[in-house]
């Protein structure tokens, strides 16, 4: 018995470990908004940390719903997790409200797979990992959620601004092409002039769009974000699954774990 709250003392230390990392990541996606500049090399550094903790938590997860006994243990370590997510995140009312998210998840999540595994004859990972699909989303609803909140706050107290060089190339380009195609084009002080002026009107008609359109914006980009991050992990579903695979056959060469068989009661219909 010590032996065995051990292992699970470390599991949940690792869970732990796991959900603090993912706190982190949440803490850092509320600044994501401001890493839109090519060429995104933060950004995507960002969004490949944030799937690689996705990932370690599904694994870490997975362990402790499958090898936690009693089932209101791995309750225990999620809570625990939750928590620690909290302290990588922050302590704001907001963030406490998303972190119960977290921790009801892990429980609706180790509920599913305690049953599904009974319902099966021989162990297998694949309803560990496949019920892992509602925690993930679950997950990016918290990361965007962060990113959502931030970037609507900065946009409330600042405004969207871009970036003065992008829109110079943007409206040159433009501005070339108009003046191109006018008459006495050719002459080249009228040209010249003529591409500032046109800028100019295009630069305050792009400034005029983005004031009218700036409180839909990053409720837009977030849905997007969140969009493109779901194909994403959907895609990678069997990332943790085969991970899984390789560590429990890895616990029970350690010696571990082990596979037990149990003998269970069933119920069936049959005639008198």
């Amino acid at each position: 018995m010590p032996s065995k709250l051990l292992k699970m003392a470390l599991l949940t230390i690792l869970l732990l470990a796991a959900g603090f990392g993912f706190g982190i990541i949440c803490r850092r996606m509320g600044f994501a908004h401001q890493l839109f500049v090519a060429p995104f090399r933060e950004l995507l550094r960002l969004m490949l940390w944030l799937l690689l903790s996705l990932i370690l938590v599904a694994v870490v997860a997975g362990m402790v719903a499958v090898l936690f006994r009693p089932q209101w243990l791995a309750f225990v370590a999620f809570g625990l997790s939750g928590v620690a997510l909290l302290f990588g995140w922050g302590l704001t009312l907001r963030n406490i409200a998303l972190s119960s998210l977290y921790v009801l998840a892990g429980v609706v999540y180790t509920v599913l797979t305690k049953r599904d595994l009974r319902q099966r004859i021989s162990f297998s990972v694949r309803p560990v990992a496949g019920n892992w699909r509602f925690v993930t989303v679950v997950l990016l609803l918290l990361a965007v959620a962060s990113f959502y909140f931030d970037f609507s706050e900065d946009v409330r107290d600042k405004g969207v601004s871009i970036p003065e060089k992008q829109v110079d190339d943007l409206t040159t380009d433009i501005a070339v092409d108009v003046v191109d195609g006018m008459p006495l084009s050719s002459l080249q002080a009228l040209r010249q002039e003529g591409v500032k002026q046109v800028q100019r009107v295009l630069k305050e008609q792009l400034r005029s769009l983005v004031s009218k359109v700036e409180p839909y914006i990053p409720p837009m980009v977030a849905v997007l974000l969140f969009l493109l991050l779901f194909a994403v992990t959907w895609l990678l579903w069997w990332v943790p699954m085969l991970a899984l695979s390789v560590l429990f056959a890895m616990l029970i060469w350690l010696r571990v774990a082990e596979m037990a068989t149990e003998t269970v009661e069933v119920q069936r219909w049959v005639l008198r």
